[in-house]
C-alpha cells in the first residue's frame, strides 16, 4: 500500500509504542506467578487478575500454562495471542509492511487457523491440555488480529487525509 506522507510518518511511531504497550503486556503475563506471589498484595493481585486476565480470558487452570508455581495471567491460547500482537509490532517496526503477507487476505488466513483450532477443541478433537497447540494458534489469530488493524488503521488515516484535501480544493473554489 501507497502511503503519503503523513502516514508515512505517523504509522512507525504507531507501530513502535503498540510494541512497547503489547511488550509490557506480555511481561506481566509470563511474571505475573512470580509477581503474584511475592511482590503484589494478594487484594491487588486480585484487583489485577479481574481486571487483565477475566475480562478478556477465561482462565481455565487445565488450558493455562504454569510457572514459576503459578499459573498465567491469561490461558494458553491468549498468551498466545498476545505474542503474535507482539510479534506483529515488532515486525512492523522492523519494515514488515512491504512484506506479501502483510496483507488483510493473509491477516484473514491467521486468524481462521485460530478459529479452527478453537473450533477443533470446542468439538472434542484437541486435548485440553495441549497448550503447544493453543499458543501456536493464538500466536497465529494475534499475528493476523495486528495485521488486520494495522491495515485498516493506515486505510483509515489515507481515507482521513484524502477527505482533507477534497474539502480545502472545495473552499478554494468560488
Amino acid at each position: 500500500m501507497n502511503q503519503s506522507g503523513l502516514t508515512a510518518r505517523v504509522i512507525p511511531i504507531l507501530h513502535a509504542l503498540a510494541a512497547c504497550g503489547l511488550a509490557l503486556w506480555m511481561a506481566a503475563v509470563v511474571l505475573w506467578p512470580w509477581l503474584a506471589g511475592s511482590v503484589i498484595s494478594d487484594a491487588l493481585a486480585t484487583r489485577i487478575e479481574s481486571l487483565l486476565g477475566s475480562v478478556f480470558c477465561h482462565r481455565m487452570p487445565s488450558r493455562s500454562l504454569s510457572w514459576h508455581g503459578g499459573q498465567l495471567l491469561v490461558c494458553s491460547r491468549c498468551t498466545g495471542v498476545i505474542a503474535g500482537y507482539l510479534l506483529g509490532a515488532v515486525l512492523a517496526v522492523c519494515g514488515a509492511e512491504r512484506l506479501f503477507f502483510w496483507r488483510i487476505p493473509w491477516a484473514l488466513l491467521l486468524i481462521g487457523l485460530m478459529g479452527l483450532s478453537w473450533l477443533a477443541g470446542w468439538l472434542g478433537y484437541l486435548d485440553a491440555a495441549w497448550h503447544a497447540e493453543r499458543v501456536i494458534a493464538g500466536a497465529c489469530g494475534g499475528l493476523g488480529g495486528y495485521i488486520f488493524i494495522a491495515r485498516c488503521v493506515i486505510l483509515l488515516i489515507n481515507w482521513m487525509q484524502v477527505e482533507r484535501r477534497s474539502e480545502f480544493v472545495l473552499d478554494k473554489q468560488p
